[in-house]
């Protein structure tokens, strides 16, 4: 059966970030799986470089524009959903994401909404006031009361939504994120840091991806001075932007680190595999409570990276356990910066860990294998949804009856 799929988001596709990465690439591994999705996005602000898509009018980014951005995929599901035009919708929610789930039940299509991080803990950190918060906290009850399914996309979040707002456990579902393993692969490191123009005779620590106070930039720089001091020749390379960007780069200048550390800015998603496997050691100081494995840390394993991440993230203890890299409290400093030190004149470890951690996301964190199970809820939703409960797995059927009959044989 090929599932007809309406896709929602409220992500900038022109955008070269996690979220535009997360979106095209489950959506064209659903179409791969032979899928029919129709994705629906507000219009990007540079529609030259964004995909193929449906694309709503442009909405001033205010504190209402989630909202109305919610009304037009509302309207196009009341409008489309009573024709019978999809099977199901599989929805990126917002934190006003309420009028959507609705919508769907009016029309009786099943609904699964996608969770990427606690609404609330965002809001509170970024000051929002408490009736705000209180509204989120409100339409996210309601959007997941009324979906079929919740899918969140770490085990964590999954613990939060399930105790937040008590849904039935049954009902929330982890997938994970990707990597495309076609795209990050390992490379020469002279030859990748020939094509970025990075020297090619020094050590290299590195981050690749948004600046924002959870990733913990800014801790990775106080690292920094104590790495360099201890050698001279080591270069930290911090590629991306974001909202902390210009603080981090006075951080630099501030501890005079500005011939030490490079900030190329945004980097093409297209030159991103060269400027990883530049790195001799790749760095993800995460501090929060919500993130399961970032794209970024599998995008380093999948370019034979090791990897130092923040104790804070789901994943550190994976990593450490498959031996691709190393778990640190970067608000630490002598810690992070020991760790740095110790790796980056271990080069037999690094190549180790490099290994170790493309095996890793070559056997579980490939985005086929994320869409793979995203068309298994899908179908299983729809199954539901026309009184047709999916089947139970046959190792299942099979030992259902046998259990049945050894009760009977007891009593």
């Amino acid at each position: 059966m090929a599932l007809r799929v309406f896709y929602g988001c409220g992500v900038d596709l022109s955008v070269q970030d996690a979220a535009t990465v997360h979106v095209t690439q489950v959506v064209a591994n659903l179409r791969a799986l032979g899928c029919h999705v129709d994705l629906h996005a507000p219009v990007p602000r540079t529609p030259q470089v964004a995909p193929q898509a449906h694309y709503f009018p442009q909405r001033p980014r205010n504190p209402l524009w989630q909202l109305r951005h919610d009304l037009d995929l509302a309207r196009t599901i009341l409008a489309g959903g009573k024709r019978g035009k999809w099977d199901v919708a599989y929805v990126r929610t917002m934190s006003l994401s309420f009028l959507v789930p609705v919508a769907c039940r009016l029309t009786g299509l099943p609904m699964v909404a996608e969770v990427n991080g606690f609404a609330h803990a965002e809001l509170l950190s970024a000051g929002a006031s408490a009736p705000k918060r209180l509204l989120c906290d409100l339409a996210e009850r309601l959007c997941y009361r009324l979906s079929a399914r919740v899918v969140c996309v770490s085990d964590r979040l999954r613990s939060l939504v399930l105790a937040r707002f008590r849904a039935p456990s049954q009902k929330v579902v982890t997938i994970h994120n990707g990597t495309d393993l076609s795209v990050f692969h390992p490379l020469d490191r002279k030859v990748a840091r020939r094509r970025v123009g990075l020297p090619e005779d020094r050590l290299i620590v590195g981050f690749l991806g948004s600046f924002y106070l959870h990733h913990g930039v800014d801790l990775l720089v106080r690292a920094a001075g104590a790495v360099v001091a201890a050698d001279p020749s080591v270069l930290f390379v911090l590629a991306g932007d974001g909202p902390t960007r210009p603080s981090v780069r006075e951080l630099v200048v501030r501890n005079g680190l500005s011939e030490r550390v490079l900030m190329p800015g945004r980097v093409p998603i297209t030159s991103a595999p060269d400027w990883i496997s530049s790195f001799d050691v790749a760095v993800h100081c995460f501090r929060g409570a919500t993130a399961g494995c970032p794209i970024k840390v599998l995008d380093y394993m999948a370019c034979g990276r090791p990897v130092v991440a923040g104790r804070d993230l789901e994943a550190a203890d994976m990593i450490e356990t498959a031996g691709a890299g190393v778990a640190v409290d970067p608000s630490n400093t002598s810690e992070l910066s020991g760790t740095l030190s110790w790796l980056l004149h271990d080069s037999a470890r690094r190549e180790e860990m490099g290994q170790r951690g493309r095996a890793l996301v070559e056997g579980s964190f490939s985005w086929r294998q994320t869409a793979e199970k995203i068309d298994e809820v899908l179908r299983a939703v729809v199954l539901e949804a026309r009184g047709h409960p999916p089947r139970r797995p046959r190792r299942q059927r099979i030992r259902a009856p046998l259990a049945a009959q050894r009760r009977q044989g007891t009593a």
